[in-house]
C-alpha cells in the first residue's frame, strides 16, 4: 500500500479517493487493511440505498474467503479433501455503483 499526495490510497487492484468521505472519518485512516474498511462500509451503504451492486461484490469476497474456510475445516479433519463451493457470478445486467462517488 502506498499513500499518495493526491488524497488517494493506492492498491494494485483498486484506488479509493479519500475525499469521498466526510473529514470526520480522517481519524480512522489506518484501522485495518490500510484504512479500507470505511470505504467498503460507504460503498455498501450507497449500494443498498441505490439498489446497485457494490464495487466490493459479495461474489468476489466469497471467492477470496471460501478456500481458507474450507482449508481450515479440512485441517480439522486431518487433511480430508473437501470441495470449495463456487458461488457463481452476480446477476447479469446488475448496475455497479461508481466507486468514485
Amino acid at each position: 500500500m502506498q499513500k499518495q499526495k493526491t488524497g488517494e490510497i493506492s492498491f494494485s487492484f483498486m484506488r479509493q479517493k479519500t475525499r469521498k468521505l466526510p473529514a470526520e472519518f480522517d481519524a480512522f485512516s489506518d484501522h485495518g487493511h490500510g484504512g479500507t474498511h470505511k470505504f467498503m462500509a460507504d460503498d455498501f451503504c450507497k449500494a443498498a440505498y441505490t439498489g446497485k451492486l457494490s464495487p466490493t461484490k459479495i461474489w468476489a469476497a466469497a471467492r477470496f474467503n471460501l478456500p481458507g474456510l474450507v482449508a481450515y475445516q479440512s485441517a480439522l479433519r486431518d487433511g480430508e479433501p473437501m470441495a470449495v463451493p463456487d458461488c457463481g457470478e452476480p446477476p447479469a445486467g446488475w448496475e455497479v455503483l461508481d466507486a468514485e462517488l
